[in-house]
């Protein structure tokens, strides 16, 4: 009896019952394996063999560490504005070598100056001043006779002076100062000689005009056709213009004299207010 069951367990493991232990036995080692590297002290279970490896001198439990209490919140004191930092100036470049701020393009803070400002169209342009010149002394031009002699005929502004030999009543822009024929005319200030005039207006003969200073002017009239100056010359009072002629036919009736004119600024005034008595 025993030999038949111990014959049909062997013939149970020669065939399909091998591979039922074969089966068996690789699960168990699986489960072994698990347990061994993933399970821990809280997966074992009371009264089943532990896997786990247990110190044999547990260290003590270390007490609970307290809870930790928050720290009040400093009180920050109110932010401070922000200080504007000043650039330092750059440092001056020494006699001599290139600088630096050229070189390297960057530009002149005095040329930006402008752009600050505003735009340099937008400033007004500036009138140049003219240089005042300093004032300078004015001489005034005194005057001397140009003859010695009376007075024949005086000064008009008027037509009121009767010309015998035109028969005819005129104005008489200047004086006639009587002198003997062929007598020195003289210059009466300095001066430089304008014109001389052969056939002067009104028929007063041969004249010579003479520029002074302060705008006035001399005329010479009646004298002979030949005169001692000309045109552009520089004069000094005292100096020769002429001679006394017959040359104004205007004035043939007189005796012989000379007529003298004085303007100031062109026009004619009273020789007599700036000859000497």
């Amino acid at each position: 009896m025993s030999n038949q069951k111990g014959n049909k367990l062997l013939d149970f493991l020669a065939g399909k019952g091998f591979y039922v232990v074969l089966i068996l036995c690789v699960a168990a080692i699986g489960v072994s394996g698990y347990m061994l590297f993933f399970g821990g002290p809280e997966d074992d279970i009371p009264g089943s063999p532990s896997l786990a490896l247990v110190s044999p001198n547990p260290s003590p439990a270390l007490p609970s560490a307290a809870p930790p209490v928050p720290s009040p919140s400093p009180v920050l004191p109110p932010p401070s504005p922000p200080r504007q930092l000043i650039p330092s100036p750059p440092p001056l470049p020494q006699s001599g070598a290139p600088d630096p701020a050229e070189d390297a393009g960057v530009p002149d803070p005095a040329e930006d100056s402008v752009e600050t400002a505003g735009s340099a169209e937008d400033i007004p342009d500036v009138p140049d001043v003219p240089d005042v010149p300093a004032d300078e002394p004015v001489t005034e031009t005194v005057f001397a006779l140009p003859v010695s002699g009376n007075l024949l005929v005086p000064y008009s502004e008027s037509a009121d002076v009767f010309y015998e030999y035109l028969r005819e009543w005129r104005y008489h822009p200047g004086v006639d100062l009587e002198a003997n024929a062929g007598a020195l005319v003289l210059c009466a200030a300095d001066g430089v000689v304008k014109e001389v005039i052969e056939s002067a207006a009104r028929n007063m003969g041969t004249t010579v005009v003479v520029e002074h200073a302060n705008g006035f002017e001399t005329l010479y009239s009646n004298l002979s056709e030949t005169v001692s100056v000309r045109a552009g010359q520089t004069i000094a009072a005292g100096d020769t213009v002429g001679t006394v002629g017959s040359t104004a036919i205007s004035e043939l009736a007189l005796p012989p004299h000379l007529h003298f004119e004085i303007l100031k600024n062109g026009e004619p005034v009273d020789p007599m207010e700036y000859l000497p008595e």
